[in-house]
């Protein structure tokens, strides 16, 4: 198979999230968008309500006092916060896990990902929340591929065993890689086309016409969470870190191996969501 919409036209259901988290989507490059009346939009929705107060009350925001409402949530935290939790929230309600694929370690690794990105983000001065929803998922390709083709998801997964990079085993097999059908869904859920670009080159940030960024951001965080659940010691982790890609982010990679905070922390606010 080597078009990707033949993957997209053989789904009978791509992963339906709210349209609340639809109109939050769209909301991203709306410099208007009529905050109360979100608000009011997402508290009537109880379950997501109650997912992101849970997630604003947690330690990783660390707030001055208890969040008791969403309007609560936007005062404290802002708008751009509130609106990453409830995108998240949906993304972890419309998820749904093929046989035999280990959703946990899924989210797992998803969690830290975005976590680290969006603290990349914000050290290097990139939007936080594109930087954290985007690497939320990242890896969502993976989850399709399987999902839509698991005759060749076991082939791709017996040659990452056996050393062949992910990307490079996808494409052998399909034409396309995960990146390539995350960059897709996310197109046809109306992500902005800065998310969607930085999802459809992440693999191979250095390899682009013009550097993107935030794909080097997804690409070193999606390193880091990697290296981290492995619970790699921190002079291992920093050599782990490629030089060149860190100094097209300009950044240090003294500096980020010194400062980096560790999975539970980074991991906090989505672990509240999923409850």
């Amino acid at each position: 198979m080597k078009n990707i919409d033949a993957l997209f036209e053989q789904c009978e259901k791509l992963p339906a999230i709210p349209q609340v988290v639809r109109e939050l989507i769209l909301s991203f490059n709306d410099v208007d968008v009529d905050t109360r009346k979100i608000a009011a939009k997402i508290a009537l929705d109880q379950v997501i309500s109650a997912r992101v107060l849970r997630a604003a009350n947690s330690a990783r925001f660390g707030v001055s006092r208890r969040i008791a409402s969403l309007g609560d949530a936007m005062l404290l935290m802002g708008f751009n916060a509130v609106r990453t939790l409830v995108i998240a929230s949906g993304l972890a309600g419309a998820v749904k896990a093929p046989p035999g694929f280990d959703l946990k370690a899924y989210w797992k690794h998803c969690a830290a990902t975005a976590g680290y990105a969006g603290w990349l983000a914000r050290r290097l001065g990139l939007r936080e929340d594109f930087a954290y929803t985007g690497g939320l998922m990242l890896h969502i390709g993976i989850l399709l591929i399987r999902q839509e083709l698991p005759g060749v998801a076991d082939g791709i997964e017996k040659e990452v065993a056996a050393g062949t990079g992910r990307v490079i085993a996808e494409e052998k097999a399909l034409g396309y890689n995960h990146a390539d059908v995350g960059a897709e869904l996310a197109r046809r859920w109306n992500f902005p086309p800065e998310i969607t670009q930085a999802f459809q080159v992440y693999p191979r940030p250095l390899e682009q016409a013009e550097f993107v960024p935030l794909a080097g951001v997804f690409y070193l965080a999606d390193l880091i969470a990697t290296l981290q659940l492995a619970n790699v010691d921190k002079d291992d982790l920093k050599a782990g870190l490629p030089v060149e890609l860190t100094s097209r982010l300009a950044a240090d990679v003294d500096e980020l191996a010194a400062a980096l905070p560790g999975v539970s922390e980074i991991s906090g606010a989505f672990d509240a969501l999923l409850g």
